[in-house]
């Protein structure tokens, strides 16, 4: 079993003192031991003692001297008046469960030993049993990248707040040709605001779906917002620019943060989704607050995975949402059809041009995207969608 928690030490303490001749030039010394602060060390020159708090400062094994002490052998002294400190690693295989106390175990869901109860970590069974930052340990994130991101979400004064709590992330290299990891921690909970007005491409009455991302710049992970419907690159596989939020912001296709950033790796970690009556007005509470770990992408990519056939009410010339996290398959027939146009998301993806044909259409609605039968005339034989 592997140690868990601070590794154990023991002081003792033998009274010494440097002595150090002055010059009248030099201000920085070397020390025989590291000190912390200063303290732990009681400072004489000339055997007038020094006030720690302006004559001299301390850093490891040096100190250092606001003004240059004067000429003179052995006229400065260093007396230490803490205890050092001596690590003891335990051996390998030492500490069991009676050291550790059964509130530390990796739990058995986990691949431990310990109460299938215990909610302290959530540990995979490849990770040597040290605590990850994101549950309050000082161990390595490794193995722990891919658990549920804990989200929060909030409406109030028609913004919407989105928060991720301390968490640790692996993220890709911001140089596509490396494949070096970069692991980054939060070690407070980080939020971006969509402001009042601000409609990030989302539509009044209809059901939006914001997805959330971490985003490392230059080691310091922050927060961003886009909206499904866009089509934006959700792959984690690349790099993307960040567009500063503000009440404007009212792209689909934009990735949004607080702050304008270029060429940064990013991670999914998990979505919102809501209905506002008006859109930009940040009012009802999400109806989903999904943190992803892993694989997001591949969950919300699956055609066909999860969906059935359905045969949904549709009318012609009004436009339809797809509002869920995945893209649908629409088939359509039609009979005595006139100046049809099929669009989804304003693109046509099938026409007929000869009145009173027979027409027959099938395509593919990606997450969020929206579509209409177009026609000046028409009768829908069947509606059908895999959803």
């Amino acid at each position: 079993m592997a140690y868990l928690g601070n590794t154990p030490s023991q002081q003792s303490f033998t009274p010494a003192v440097d002595y150090f001749n002055g010059n009248a030039s030099t201000v920085a010394f070397t020390l025989s031991r590291p000190v912390a602060s200063v303290a732990q060390v009681q400072v004489t020159i000339e055997n007038v003692p020094q006030n720690p708090s302006s004559a001299f400062t301390v850093s490891g094994s040096t100190i250092t001297f606001t003004s240059a002490p004067p000429s003179g052998t052995s006229n400065i002294y260093v007396k230490y008046t803490s205890p050092i400190t001596t690590v003891i690693a335990p051996g390998q295989g030492t500490v069991n469960t009676t050291q550790l106390g059964s509130s530390l175990l990796v739990p058995v869901a986990s691949g431990g030993t310990g109460s299938a109860s215990t909610t302290y970590c959530s540990l995979t069974a490849n990770v040597t049993g040290i605590l990850p930052l994101a549950n309050g340990g000082t161990g390595s994130a490794s193995g722990v990248s891919n658990k549920i991101q804990p989200l929060i979400s909030t409406v109030a004064t028609s913004a919407l707040t989105i928060t991720l709590s301390p968490t640790v992330l692996d993220f890709r290299s911001a140089t596509i040709g490396s494949g070096t990891v970069t692991t980054v921690s939060n070690a407070a909970a980080i939020s971006v605001v969509v402001p009042s007005t601000a409609t990030l491409g989302t539509v009044n009455a209809v059901q939006n779906r914001l997805v959330v991302l971490a985003i490392n710049n230059a080691g310091t992970m922050e927060l961003a917002v886009t909206n499904i419907s866009g089509g934006s690159d959700l792959s984690e596989t690349g790099i993307i620019n960040i567009t500063a939020i503000a009440a404007a912001s009212n792209s689909a296709t934009l990735y949004y943060s607080t702050t304008a950033r270029t060429g940064v790796a990013y991670r999914v970690v998990g979505y919102i989704a809501s209905t506002q009556a008006t859109a930009g007005t940040w009012a009802t509470a999400p109806s989903t607050i999904q943190g992803y770990g892993g694989q997001a992408v591949a969950a919300m990519s699956s055609l066909g995975y999860g969906q059935t056939w359905q045969n949904p009410s549709r009318v012609v010339n009004t436009t339809y949402y797809n509002s869920t996290a995945k893209p649908i398959t629409v088939n359509i027939q039609g009979s005595s059809v006139s100046n049809l146009n099929i669009l989804c998301n304003g693109v046509i993806v099938g026409s007929v041009n000869i009145s009173g044909s027979s027409a027959s259409f099938s395509f593919v609605v990606p997450a969020g995207g929206n579509y209409i039968w177009n026609s000046a005339a028409g009768t829908i034989s069947t509606w059908s969608e895999l959803r």
